[in-house]
């Protein structure tokens, strides 16, 4: 008798939303007066769920808060880091190409300047003539290797500067994108955080009243 009594209870808490009313007066008109009050409990349990528990409530923002305040901290140290790159990838062109070509072309200029000097120093025009002619190969060949260096210096800064640039670009949008991805996921957290706490209210009045019921069918 217990196990049918317990296999009835089953059956009308999952059609207790439906045929509350019908199955309420069978069990009067049986004198189980207990029985319909406890049916009416879980069926306001089901329909109208207590509601959210405030300090639940709060650790839901609360911790939404925390996620975006993270995610917006790492995504200002990755554009950061990112544009930290890009100056070093230019300060090690500055100092491991640029400044040796620089030192090169003031190595040349100097040559071809002590050249000229060293011509106008002359005592006599005649020698000061024959000087010039003299090293005029030489330093229009060191004028020439000082003008081609300074050429491929000043179109690799340029290079670099866009290849630098074109990184940093890069790298800040793929950390703005990883940002939208993150806070995406944290939104969608809240949500599902807030929808459960109706849930969960809803299935503890539930799980409570079950229990009740079931006290009085094994008395």
């Amino acid at each position: 008798m217990q196990l049918i009594g317990r296999v009835t209870i089953i059956t009308l808490c999952v059609l207790a939303a439906y045929s509350l009313p019908s199955l309420t007066e069978a069990y009067l008109e049986n004198g189980n007066v207990m029985l319909p009050v406890l049916l009416s409990q879980l069926q306001r349990a089901t329909v109208n769920p207590p509601a959210p528990n405030n300090n639940t409530h709060d650790l839901c923002t609360s911790k939404f808060s925390k996620d975006v305040t993270k995610i917006n901290n790492d995504t200002v140290n990755q554009t950061q880091q990112c544009y930290k790159s890009a100056d070093a990838t230019l300060e090690e062109f500055d100092v491991n190409v640029l400044n040796k070509t620089v030192v090169k072309v003031n190595a040349l200029s100097k040559t071809i300047q002590m050249t000229l000097a060293n011509c106008s120093a002359k005592t006599s025009n005649k020698d000061s003539l024959n000087c010039y002619l003299e090293t005029f190969d030489k330093t229009m060949a060191n004028l020439n290797n000082l003008t081609s260096q300074a050429q491929v210096a000043a179109s690799s800064i340029i290079d670099v500067e866009y290849s630098a640039e074109i990184e940093a670009k890069i790298c800040v949008n793929h950390a703005l994108v990883g940002s939208k991805i993150n806070s995406s996921i944290a939104a969608n957290d809240l949500q599902v955080c807030l929808s459960n706490i109706s849930v969960v209210g809803g299935r503890d009045a539930l799980r409570t009243a079950l229990k009740t019921v079931n006290v009085f069918t094994l008395n």
